[in-house]
C-alpha cells in the first residue's frame, strides 16, 4: 500500500509540474494531435495593449509581418518572425495581457512534440482577425523602403563630375569604386558604418538616383537604415537589390593624397 501511495504521489507531482510548465494532452482538432501549454504570459507578448501597439523586439531582425486586430472578445496582435508566428490577447477593458499562442512550421514547443503552444486564456482553435481601424502597429527599422526627392541627393549632377571627383580612402575598408548596376553607371562609396552610391543614366550621364545607408537606423525618423532618392535601388541587398560591378576602376586619388 505504501508503494502505491508513493507511486500515486509521484504521478500527481508530475501532473502538477506539467500543468505549470508544459501540459501535453490529446487535441480534438483534426490538424494536430497534442495540446501544449506554457506557464505564465507568452514571452513574445508585451504586457499591455498600449505597448503592443507601440513596441516590438527588433533585436533578432524583427518580424516580417505585424498586424493588430481581434480574437473573439479580445484585442489581439499577430507578429511573425522566422518560422514562428506569435498571437497576443489583451483584455478589452483593462488592456492587460490575457494570453496568447505561438505556432511554428516545425515542432518547436514542449520538448519538440508540438507546433503550437498556448498561454493564459488562449485555447486551440482560436482565430485572429486583422482590423485596419486599429492602425498598422509598430515596425522595426527597414531597408529599401525610405524615399526622398532626387533634389535632396548630394551626389554630383553628372557622371563626368562623379567619375572625376577625387577620393582617397581616409581609413581601411572605405573605398570609392566606379562601375555598373543594372542599366546605370554607378559611383559607389562603401565601407565602415555607412556609405552611399550615385546612379547615373547611361545615355544622358545625368544623376538618376542616390542610395545612402548607415548601420544604424538614421533615416525617415529613425525607422530606416537607408534612404533612396530618385531611381536608386539598394546594391546587392535582398531580391530587389542590384548587383554592382566595379568594372571601371577606383575613384581617382591624386598623388595618393587625402580627400579634399
Amino acid at each position: 500500500m505504501t508503494g502505491l501511495v508513493k507511486t500515486l504521489g509521484l504521478l500527481g507531482a508530475l501532473a502538477a509540474a506539467c500543468t505549470i510548465d508544459n501540459r501535453i494532452g490529446t487535441n480534438d482538432l483534426p490538424d494536430a494531435d497534442t495540446i501544449c501549454r506554457g506557464a505564465g504570459p507568452s514571452p513574445t507578448c508585451p504586457s499591455t495593449w498600449e505597448l503592443a501597439q507601440t513596441q516590438i523586439d527588433c533585436a533578432r531582425g524583427g518580424p516580417h509581418l505585424l498586424l493588430l486586430g481581434h480574437s473573439a472578445s479580445f484585442l489581439a496582435r499577430e507578429a511573425s518572425a522566422g518560422n514562428q508566428i506569435s498571437y497576443c490577447l489583451y483584455d478589452p477593458i483593462n488592456h492587460d495581457l490575457a494570453g496568447g499562442w505561438r505556432t511554428s512550421s516545425i515542432a518547436d514547443f514542449c520538448n519538440e512534440t508540438a507546433t503550437s503552444i498556448y498561454y493564459g486564456v488562449a485555447q486551440p482553435g482560436g482565430s485572429f482577425f486583422s482590423d485596419s481601424s486599429l492602425g498598422p502597429g509598430p515596425k522595426c527599422a527597414s531597408s529599401g523602403e525610405c524615399h526622398g526627392p532626387l533634389s535632396e541627393a548630394r551626389c554630383p549632377a553628372t557622371w563626368q563630375e562623379a567619375e572625376a571627383l577625387p577620393f582617397c580612402s581616409p581609413a581601411p575598408g572605405i573605398v570609392a569604386a566606379l562601375g555598373h548596376a543594372g542599366g546605370y553607371l554607378v559611383r559607389d562609396f562603401g565601407g565602415g558604418g555607412g556609405g552611399y552610391a550615385c546612379f547615373y543614366d547611361a545615355v544622358t550621364f545625368t544623376l538618376a538616383g542616390e542610395w545612402r545607408w548607415r548601420d544604424t537606423a538614421s533615416y525617415c525618423d529613425g525607422t530606416s537604415f537607408d534612404i533612396l532618392y530618385g531611381d536608386a535601388l539598394p546594391l546587392s541587398v535582398g531580391s530587389t537589390g542590384l548587383t554592382f560591378r566595379d568594372d571601371l576602376g577606383p575613384a581617382p586619388c591624386p598623388d595618393a593624397g587625402t580627400s579634399p
